[in-house]
């Protein structure tokens, strides 16, 4: 009887050099004709082919931490301050919750998903298409180091993936089914969660209070919710709430009073303004 040898199994993908392990896979899973999906790659460390079963489980908390900001900001615009999940409504969770489908043999994809059902929130109707769009926006914009709109608490829940990236994987995102553009692809490494760091950081070395703003808009965008409005020399950035779109639309190269939260720099110079009102100056 011949003598049974063991060898330990190494997946075709976990056998590239780390310098190259994301280049082979430009984009990871396949399209749904319907359902928004996210796809979630782990690739370990000094060319690695396993996991531990406490950072898989941290990645998907960690996102779906993520995702539950994103469900928010869909529903009720960017919000700067906000950091408390508890306020969030049972209608947000279940349209940002992430459902698993089942893994593939030898793969550490973490194939999730998002549902294609559209709810009825207030005077709008969306689904996990609008979840997962404010989810790539928001984690582009840390990326490029704009994250000025973005949630203070979704900061922190992105840099909690800093926990996996030191110690044993890279995370790959791959964004299926959103509208209007190709499948978005993101990166997060130590250099990633670097800048989502930074990013917490400025907020501490500025200040928020409430007051108003007058001048010239210059910039409105209806997607994203963001404006630039021109005072004298300066250019302030600000965000709005979806019910301001079409006084926003409609007020592109005028001059308006704009009341809400004003964020100062250290030399008491507005850089940003989270709008709550809009008013035409005659």
């Amino acid at each position: 009887m011949a003598s049974r040898r063991f060898s330990e199994f190494v997946p075709n993908w976990a056998r590239s050099t780390p310098n190259n392990a994301l280049d082979d896979t430009p984009n990871t899973g396949i399209q749904p004709a319907f359902a928004p999906t996210l796809p979630i790659r782990l690739v370990p460390h000094a060319a690695g082919y396993s996991v531990t079963a406490l950072t898989l489980g941290q990645v998907a908390m960690a996102t779906q931490r993520i995702m539950n900001y994103a469900g928010y900001e869909a529903v009720h615009g960017s919000s700067p301050e906000f950091a408390d999940l508890r306020s969030v409504g049972t209608e947000v969770l279940a349209l940002s919750q992430l459902e698993i489908e089942p893994f593939e043999e030898g793969s550490f994809i973490i194939p999730a998903r998002l549902t294609e059902t559209e709810l009825k929130l207030g005077e709008q109707s969306l689904s996990g298409v609008d979840v997962l769009q404010r989810f790539v926006d928001v984690m582009e914009l840390i990326s490029t180091g704009n994250a000025r709109t973005v949630s203070i608490g979704m900061i922190q829940a992105v840099e909690e993936l800093g926990k996996i990236t030191r110690r044993e994987a890279l995370i790959e995102y791959s964004a299926f089914g959103l509208r209007n553009r190709e499948p978005a692809r993101l990166i997060v490494d130590e250099h990633y969660v670097a800048q989502a760091t930074k990013a917490k950081i400025s907020r501490r070395s500025t200040t928020v209070v409430p007051n108003e703003l007058t001048g010239r808009i210059t910039a409105v965008d209806l997607v994203k919710f963001t404006f630039t409005l021109r005072i004298n020399d300066i250019s302030v950035t600000g965000n709005y709430r979806d019910f301001l779109k079409d006084v926003m639309e409609s007020s592109l190269g005028d001059t308006v009073r704009v009341y809400g939260e004003v964020e100062y720099d250290h030399n008491k110079t507005p850089i940003h303004i989270h709008a709550y009102e809009v008013l035409a100056i005659e």
